[in-house]
């Protein structure tokens, strides 16, 4: 292009400063017909569509409607044309192949200028291919929804679909819809009082409004949370009796509006609920020999299970609950006097009189079989759930309990005055381990349930953190208690090395800081010293402090504060001595028992801390760890006014070391062919997936013999590295390790041993490394300990 002297044309002036702008855009020429050609194309438009410059040559010139998408064209047309002549600026979206022939969503701010004669239409783009994509998905998982509402609409009591953000119900369906859609327009709230109209429990509409409520759906979305559900009694009929029901609702976006819409559906669940209510109010149920519900308002009793064959009920069958107390007693029991109090004290008049006051009542009585011989059975009444309309009756045969508690009441009556008699601080220091130990067992137990019967991969790893959590807790205890026993032995020992302040802060702060923040309590640390690196056993020097601030976060109610000061630090002849503050404004202590605070199993019993769990060793093994580094350790508190524990501290300063700045790369064992002796099959599979999913291929023995057979069998320098339970059937691992070390072979003799066992003290250690093992790793095996174990004896050699 140029003037026909050769010069450059207003024209190529202009397109050549469009080329360089640093925007991404473009120039159409659009002829008196209306089409476009191309003419000119920013760098920033070539990078953005990763063109190469034949392309990008071949852009220019050409009919640029021909350039884009098909289903765009008529929509871009129709905006020329409306904005051709005009001034006015105008946006539009449409689609472009890119330099790899993929199609890219591009948002444009178009202007219409004329230069001489010429029109022209200058576009600036930007990318919006991933938006575009986002709202195709948008679309796409709101219209399966709606598909997926009307297929199965009649599996449920009802359903509907609710525009949230404009107050109103769009669609109802179901067996029982809940509101009627032909009376006009039906707002949210009419549908949340037809809700809660349905509602006979008062906890279950309160925790509808809490879940349910425009502002909580809202806020929920906002969060990121896609569904809500709530499980309660509801009424589906006036006059029907209340069953469990499941409300559901699916928060989605409408994607041409924006507005968030609640998919929901009520399903009838009561048969599930009532199943696992049953089962959370019984423990051992294969013991029970029948399992039924009775109606306290309707005297109707219906078996739900039945295991003693010479009883003729039909499970599922609602029966007279009177009419079938008093046969009972004509056929079932040794006589007419037992058959007499039987039914007296089997009558809903009893049971209903027991459980107005009590969780549970049993009674027991002494029931005739068919081949003529008499067996004890014990009857249990209590609550299915807080509703107070139906009872759950079990029973089971106690004869041989019986007798044999009969013969050994003696004993135990003994036993009992025996244990009354024990100390009164160790006894409370029981009390608060079997609550302490039962706690994250039960942790442990339940949520390991949930995880194995939870599709939903995100709640099982929510279980699954709980049970790790509850894990470690249950580990504490019986740390606290091993490292008593060392301090009341004198086997207690420092391990000194290198430690900097940062490290030190950073490790308290790592652990204390979630611990303030999921109990709402404010954490101050204030750490003046950045430059020293001490010598000190880092393990211990943490624990001193982790229980003494775990201690203040425990004691201080929401919304208080904590403060972790260092402070009158002394630095004299390569010694620091430091004062190590720990300051709470909690609920405080009386001075009586002051003095007591440090001693083994002691907690002041109050009003305000008798909930809190504990063993009461953590600051009696803190007292001892301070002790054993020459440090002293102090408290002032007063009741309702906090405490402060001010423990002193001197240290040997140690020379600058070089700080690794990048952590470690996870240990790789690809390749690495590992033998595991070990009997527990769960801690075989444990250590089995862990190795694995590091790339080691491991064997497992289940014993110590076999693991010296697999050994002796195999070729020679087979596995790289022996991992040996302690403990074992047929031969522990001591004595395979002295099997193994024996064999004839060169690899027997250099093979690593590396000891994973519960046999955790030292003298544990020495005795492993004395029959020829090369490390120690103590049980609960923590994965990382593990890993380096074995890199580190495996050394050069792989």
């Amino acid at each position: 292009m140029g003037g026909p002297d050769g010069t450059a044309t207003v024209e190529d002036q202009l397109m050549a400063i469009i080329d360089q702008l640093p925007t991404v855009s473009f120039v159409d020429r659009c002829d008196p017909d209306g089409r476009l050609h191309t003419v000119s194309l920013s760098d920033e438009f070539r990078k953005l569509m990763g063109l190469d410059d034949e392309q990008a040559r071949g852009l220019r010139g050409v009919d640029a409607l021909g350039l884009v998408h098909p289903d765009d064209v008529r929509p871009l047309e129709e905006a020329v044309r409306e904005h051709r002549g005009t001034s006015e600026p105008f946006s539009v979206v449409f689609r472009l192949r890119d330099g790899t022939g993929a199609w890219r969503w591009l948002s444009s701010n178009v202007v219409w200028f004329r230069v001489g004669e010429d029109e022209y239409f200058y576009l600036v783009l930007s990318d919006v291919t991933s938006i575009k994509e986002e709202e195709e998905q948008i679309r796409g998982r709101f219209l399966a929804q709606q598909s997926f509402l009307d297929s199965v609409s009649d599996s449920f009591l009802a359903t509907m679909r609710v525009n949230v953000t404009r107050d109103v119900v769009e669609l109802a369906g179901g067996r029982r819809p809940l509101v009627d859609m032909s009376a006009g327009r039906v707002g949210y709230g009419d549908l949340r009082a037809a809700v809660e109209l349905s509602m006979p429990v008062a906890d279950d509409r309160a925790s509808a409004e809490g879940l349910f409520s425009r502002a909580s759906l809202l806020a929920a979305f906002g969060r990121g949370t896609s569904q809500v559900s709530l499980d309660c009694r509801f009424r589906s009929d006036p006059d029907a009796s209340p069953r469990w029901a499941r409300f559901s609702m699916n928060l989605l976006l409408r994607p041409e509006t924006g507005d968030v819409v609640g998919f929901a559906t009520i399903s009838d669940v009561d048969d599930e609920k009532t199943e696992q209510r049953i089962l959370e109010c019984m423990t051992n149920a294969e013991e029970y020999d029948f399992v039924a519900l009775i109606d306290m308002a309707s005297h109707a009793i219906t078996f739900r299970r039945i295991t003693d064959a010479s009883m003729a009920p039909v499970t599922g069958i609602p029966y007279d609950y009177d009419e079938m107390i008093h046969a009972n007693a004509r056929r079932y029991y040794a006589d007419a006097d037992e058959g007499d109090r039987a039914a007296h004290g089997t009558s809903i008049e009893e049971i209903g009189a027991h459980l107005a006051h009590e969780l549970y009542y049993s009674c027991t009585f002494t029931v005739r079989q068919p081949d003529g011989t008499n067996r004890w059975k014990l009857m249990r009444y209590r609550y299915l759930d807080d509703g107070r309309d139906v009872v759950l009756a079990v029973r089971r045969d106690i004869t041989e309990v019986y007798l044999r508690e009969q013969a050994d009441r003696r004993r135990l009556e003994e036993a009992l005055a025996a244990a009354r008699t024990a100390n009164a601080a160790k006894s409370d220091f029981l009390s608060r381990m079997s609550h302490d130990i039962r706690t994250p067992l039960n942790g442990i137990l339940g949520m390991t349930a949930l995880a194995l019967d939870e599709p939903d991969r995100e709640l099982e790893r929510h279980y699954l953190r709980r049970i790790d959590e509850s894990g470690r807790f249950l580990l504490s205890l019986v740390n606290d208690i091993l490292d008593l026993s060392k301090a009341e032995s004198g086997r207690m020992e420092l391990h000194l090395g290198h430690y900097t302040y940062p490290e030190f802060i950073a490790s308290i702060e790592s652990v204390i800081r979630p611990l303030c923040d999921e109990k709402d309590v404010s954490l101050t640390v204030v750490n003046p010293f950045t430059g020293y690196s001490i010598l000190v056993d880092p393990l211990r020097i943490n624990q001193v402090f982790f229980n003494l601030l775990s201690n203040a976060v425990k004691f201080t109610p929401r919304g208080g504060h904590v403060r972790f000061e260092l402070a009158n630090h002394r630095l004299s002849e390569g010694r620091l001595s430091i004062d190590f503050i720990v300051s709470d404004d909690g609920i405080g202590m009386a001075e009586e028992f002051q003095s007591h605070l440090f001693e083994p199993f002691s907690q002041e019993r109050t009003a305000a801390n008798q909930t809190r769990s504990g063993t009461g060793l953590g600051l009696a093994i803190t007292r001892e760890i301070v002790d054993l580094m020459g440090g002293t350790i102090s408290v002032a508190s007063a009741p309702g006014e906090g405490t402060t524990i001010t423990t002193h501290l001197s240290f040997a300063v140690c020379p600058d070391v070089e700080l690794a700045e990048e952590p470690p790369a996870p240990v790789s064992l690809d390749g690495v062919r590992v033998l595991l002796a070990e009997d527990n099959a769960i801690n075989a599979e444990i250590a089995m997936r862990l190795l694995e999913k590091r790339g080691a291929s491991v064997a497992v023995a289940t014993d110590g013999g076999k693991a010296v057979d697999l050994f002796a069998s195999s070729d020679q320098y087979h596995y790289d590295v022996v991992l040996m339970d302690v403990r074992m059937p047929v031969l522990d691992g001591l004595g395979a390790t002295r099997r193994i070390r024996a064999l004839g072979r060169p690899d027997a003799r250099t093979v690593p041993i590396v000891a994973m066992t519960a046999n955790a003290f030292a003298e544990d250690v020495e005795e492993c490394l004395a029959a020829g093992m090369d490390a120690h790793v103590a049980k609960p095996v923590d994965p990382a300990a593990l890993f380096d174990a074995i890199e580190r004896v495996l050394g050069g050699r792989r």
